[in-house]
């Protein structure tokens, strides 16, 4: 093995840990989402459309789900401000905290 494949391969694997280094647990994602949803009037439905989306391992029906959960929460006057808080903290950071984005990091957060 040549030193130049050597350095490659370990690249590759920084460049793997990198990109997960600031991963957010699903635990802690759900206790912040549960959390929030606690002070507003929300139907058990709505909690469970965002714990389906959060455990969805394909990209494109997740961000099927994402859309529709967006719509959903930004029609209804009582989770509106759950949704200025969604789209504020948790869509930008989709990456960090969703099961198919993070799929082949080797990382299990669900503890």
């Amino acid at each position: 093995m040549t030193l130049n494949i050597f350095f490659h391969r370990g690249y590759q694997h920084l460049e793997v840990a990198l990109r997960y280094c600031c991963v957010l647990g699903m635990w802690h994602v759900d206790r912040a989402w549960r959390g929030q949803l606690r002070s507003q009037v929300l139907a058990a439905t709505l909690y469970t459309n965002l714990r389906i989306m959060l455990e969805e391992p394909n990209e494109d029906t997740f961000e099927k789900l994402l859309q529709e959960t967006i719509e959903q929460l930004s029609t209804s006057e009582t989770t509106k401000s759950f949704c200025t808080y969604f789209q504020s903290y948790y869509v930008p950071r989709k990456q960090q905290w969703a099961t198919c984005y993070r799929k082949f990091a080797g990382i299990n957060t669900n503890m």
